[in-house]
């Protein structure tokens, strides 16, 4: 649900001055957007300095998609309370900036010598640079901050993080982009708005993917330099150290993976005896452009190396009574959901479809001396309500307090329901609330809070106790020039067959934002920032007789596409055609597609264009046009397609027809593995590279509750179907469901498996139930996932058996769940005659069935690269690249590395109990070294490690045969394959 802007900041500037907002759990602050959190101690107080986002921009203001007027400020003593401390500084404050840019992007503060010094990042009025840095000063760390009336001259760039030494000396580490000196370095001098030298690259980090969020911390005698990277998943926070400020840096990994952000940008700090990391996600809006900062505590190991942080709703911090517990940030939670609220509520987050006897797990509630007093519950409902137990410990430990929540009108509808304590406890507990009554779902949760004697409740009332909201703190103003240049809503004319349609000139729109086209497109707007579920209305479009022909647009995309629709009415109507959008090279690059319509209608319609794909800034789209023929002109070239090729889209195959399950297209039966990520459609759900004990390859992961993967062409042959199997990963706190359905997403379900945490997402386990339904012939399956919000399992592969399909029901290899054997298998032992045929075999390219635990080819006599699938040795490719893994086996439990000429990193590979070789980089300090030497071919490097080391290592020097320790010997076989020999 998307609330006003007046709701949105309801008490941010209540009478100009700060509110308490007793919001402990993440994200750590819910009434306002807040982004980019910098976090600093001063005074034994910690400080936030956030960027602000806000969602009422018009399509001239702001930029990439992002809209930030101003500067707010947070504090806090407990990691609990938080203190807004309202607008530090607004965008037309900057006495060298252009006015109502909508551009505040991430900003810093330091102190030094007295004084506190603000850095931003802000849009010059003399257009010098795309962002320049400004600074600001005061004597408290609230403000008020006078402005420097001038940008730090010498540098531009965006992200300034600041740092001063032991010494006094202060550096300024600031910028964003691609490649080597993206990020930059500069000493400044006593004045703190002066560089001293000039600015140098930060030295030591990858370089690969866009780079941004400088931020250096100390810690040991160590310098922490850490930054947010577009790697292979996306946005994740790394990190590199040095002896010193300027470096150079050694990289060591990454402090924190993508966590399905759209962006991320981050701070460390030690509080109180405890490391925290700050960061934002977009959870709240569901919008990537409007972010909630969050913090989750973070450890080192003894080496000093970060332990990757793994975010949680939880977050940090200890309530007690009197403070608001949002118990929807839970530790645990059976039969109920979280999601959005609803209603006269802030923005945040409830729970909801609770049932009898559902509860949800709070860790970590300060009781103090047990002088108990009243529980309130803050709760909607629609139906006759039911009870809220609060219990210690577990859903049936000692029963605290009993609140009877009524019907409130309206599951939209909030009020505070309370009841005195009846049983007591003290201290530091973990608390569950259980919930019962008699209707399908009970009511809806936003918080619980309780009171205890001689403890006062927080004096600031929260939004949803104020009738009137407050003015907002930005204004929306354009020049009469300005407000020209805006695209018009859709008039009152009607669009025929063949017109243009500028679907800017829209009647609605929603996650996409409309801007000015780039050539080489004419002068006109496009719709751009388009992300997944967005949608864009036109009235009136009248498509006469029908016959429909051709559904074209005119598009650009410079990442990774996704799909447009063309529907009916409303954004859930019929779908009349599809347009797969595929990277067209870059964001102005514009290209011609064309499908023919799928579903026809006539008369004058309402159109909507729904946009899907993975995440954000999918695409760009400047026009559409319609054929048909029963209008000739229509199929003609129109002006605005001359010197445009027509690309068709690619069509999705027809039902029956077998899909892409492997290289050859065939059809999946009975007893095959079906590598599911190679899907004909998602939603809720992401494909990303397999991790753990499984062969490379591809997994379903980010899965979320009420997402869905459809696969075409599944033989099911006569039925008789007996059990369907998984592989599945899962460190989820509870339970998902994989739900198999035939033909459509309402189709019949085949089965239902429960799947359960694994221990980890990387530990896979095969997981199995009995099929319930009943099919026959080729079909379509979709994968239906279900669970409690987000991030439920990861999932590789399916597999069906059936009666009729006798092969089907024995174990496949991918199933083995036993330990490898390290000895070698009865009936694989190999001759030396055999052995050296192999290798001659291999040197020519050749596909062969390779025992496991043997050998390791690493590239053929015909210069090709090869890769290991299933148990083959298969030629590959003539280069290498990211994509590439290299063929890689490993022996008796042994580890082989290689390193890539393309991307220059080092892999590992290891056996999982499936015996099936897994790929992982490298990471870490080396320690235990067995005495191995290696083998260098031209630019490739490689080595083994033994049983007990934990990492590879590459040396400097050329041998011509191995040796291995403790009775193992290393030979090599010409320079194409090595094997151990034990």
């Amino acid at each position: 649900m998307k609330l006003s802007f007046f709701k949105m900041l309801h008490i941010t500037l209540c009478f100009f001055i700060y509110c308490n907002l007793a919001l402990g759990q993440n994200p750590i602050v819910t009434h306002i957007y807040t982004a980019d959190p910098t976090a600093r101690v001063f005074d034994g107080r910690l400080y936030v300095y956030p960027s602000h986002d806000v969602d009422v921009c018009n399509e001239l203001q702001g930029s990439n998609g992002f809209c930030m007027p101003d500067y707010h400020m947070f504090s806090t003593e407990d990691m609990v309370n938080w203190k807004d401390h309202g607008v530090i500084m607004d965008q037309n404050e900057v006495p060298w900036g252009a006015k109502d840019q909508y551009g505040m992007w991430a900003p810093d503060c330091i102190y030094k010598d007295g004084t506190y010094y603000y850095y931003y990042p802000g849009v010059p009025a003399d257009k010098s640079a795309f962002r320049r840095i400004g600074v600001a000063t005061s004597k408290n760390p609230t403000g008020p901050f006078k402005q420097v009336d001038h940008y730090i001259k010498g540098i531009q760039g965006i992200d300034p993080g600041l740092f001063i030494d032991d010494d006094g000396k202060a550096y300024l580490y600031y910028g964003g982009g691609n490649g080597k000196g993206a990020l930059k370095v500069v000493e400044l001098k006593d004045n703190m708005v002066e560089i001293k030298g000039q600015p140098k690259d930060v030295e030591g980090i990858i370089y690969e993917g866009y780079r941004e969020a400088s931020f250096l911390f100390k810690r040991n005698d160590t310098y922490y330099f850490t930054y947010a990277r577009i790697g292979k998943n996306n946005y994740q926070i790394e990190y590199a150290t040095a002896d010193n400020p300027m470096g150079p840096f050694e990289y060591k990994g990454i402090a924190m993976e993508n966590i399905g952000n759209g962006t991320n940008h981050h701070s460390f700090v030690e509080y109180k005896g405890e490391w925290y990391l700050f960061y934002h996600d977009w959870s709240v809006s569901g919008n990537n452009r409007l972010r909630s900062m969050c913090v989750d505590k973070m450890e080192f190991n003894e080496d000093g190396t970060i332990i990757p942080v793994k975010p949680t709703l939880r977050g940090i911090g200890t309530p007690k009574a009197g403070d608001i517990i949002q118990i929807d940030r839970h530790s645990g939670i059976e039969k109920a959901k979280v999601s959005s609220v609803e209603g006269n509520q802030p923005r945040g987050f409830q729970l909801h479809y609770i049932e009898n006897n559902a509860w949800v797990k709070f860790d970590r509630v300060n009781f103090g001396d047990g002088t108990l007093q009243e529980l309130k519950v803050r709760a909607a409902s629609g139906s006759n309500g039911g009870t809220l137990e609060l219990r210690t410990g577990t859903q049936d430990g000692p029963l605290l307090a009993t609140v009877t929540i009524e019907n409130t009108g309206s599951w939209k509808t909030w009020k505070t329901f309370a009841a005195k304590f009846t049983g007591t406890t003290k201290g530091i507990k973990d608390i569950v609330c259980v919930f019962k009554g008699k209707d399908p779902y009970l009511f809806n949760v936003n918080w619980i809070k309780f009171s205890a004697k001689d403890v006062p409740e927080s004096d600031k009332i929260l939004a949803y106790e104020t009738e009137e909201a407050p003015a907002p703190s930005v204004k929306n103003k354009l020049s009469a020039e300005d407000l020209a240049k805006v695209p018009k809503k859709r008039g009152e004319g009607i669009t025929k067959i063949g017109d243009i349609i500028q679907i800017d000139e829209h009647n609605g729109i929603e996650k996409a934002r409309i801007s000015p086209t780039q050539k080489p497109q004419p002068k006109g707007f496009q719709v751009g920032h388009i992300n997944d579920k967005g949608w864009i209305k036109y009235d009136r479009v009248d498509f006469g007789k029908g016959n429909l022909k051709d559904f074209k647009a005119m598009v650009s995309a410079g990442e990774r596409g996704g799909t447009l629709e063309l529907r009916l009415d409303t954004k859930d109507g019929p779908i009349l055609a599809s347009i797969d959008i595929q990277n067209t090279g870059g964001w102005n690059k514009w290209k011609l597609m064309s499908v023919p319509f799928s579903k026809q209608t006539k008369g004058v319609k309402n159109i909507v264009c729904t946009f899907k794909g993975d995440g954000a800034n999918l695409y760009n789209v400047n026009w559409i046009r319609i054929t048909s023929s029963s209008v000739p002109n229509s199929l003609k070239e129109h002006p605005l397609e001359k010197g445009y090729t027509i690309v068709d889209s690619p069509q999705k195959k027809p039902k029956n027809i077998a899909v892409s399950n492997t290289k050859e297209n065939s059809i999946v039966k009975a007893g095959d593995i079906i590598q599911i990520d190679k899907h004909s459609g998602i939603d809720n759900a992401r494909i990303t590279p397999t991790e753990g004990d499984q062969p490379p390859g591809n997994q379903v992961g980010y899965i979320n509750d009420g997402g869905w993967l459809k696969y075409e062409g599944v033989d099911f042959g006569k039925g008789k179907l007996k059990t369907m199997k998984a592989m599945v990963s899962s460190a989820a706190s509870q339970e998902g469901i994989l739900e198999i359905r035939i033909d459509s997403l309402t189709g019949p379900v085949l089965t239902s498996i429960k799947i359960p945490n694994t221990g980890g997402w990387k530990s896979w386990k095969v997981v199995s139930a009995p099929i319930t339904g009943k099919t026959k012939g080729i079909k379509d399956i979709y994968c239906l996932f279900k669970g409690n919000g987000k991030n439920l399992y990861n999932l590789n592969w399916l597999r069906f058996s059936s009666d009729h399909v006798s092969s089907s029901k024995k174990p496949h290899p991918l199933e083995k769940v036993k330990s490898v054997n390290t000895s070698t298998p009865s009936g694989n032992i190999e001759t030396p005659k055999d052995r050296a045929r192999r290798l001659r075999d291999i040197a020519k390219g050749k596909k062969i069935g390779v025992p496991l635990g043997q050998i390791v080819a690493i590239k053929s006599g015909v210069g090709k690269y090869l890769s290991v699938q299933g148990e083959n040795i298969t030629a590959s490719a003539d280069t290498v690249g990211e994509q590439e893994r290299f063929a890689i086996l490993s022996v008796r439990e042994n580890i082989v590395a290689i390193k890539s000429m393309a991307t220059n990193k080092l892999f590992s590979a290891r056996l999982n109990q499936d015996g099936i070789p897994v790929i992982a980089s490298h990471k870490g300090e080396p320690k235990d070294w067995e005495k191995f030497t290696w083998q260098k071919i031209g630019d490739i490097q490689f080595t083994l490690k033994a049983n007990n080391s934990d990492l590879v290592q590459v040396n400097d020097n050329n041998q011509n045969s191995l040796t291995a320790g403790k009775g193992s010997k290393l030979s090599i076989k010409a320079i194409l394959a090595f094997e151990i020999i034990k």
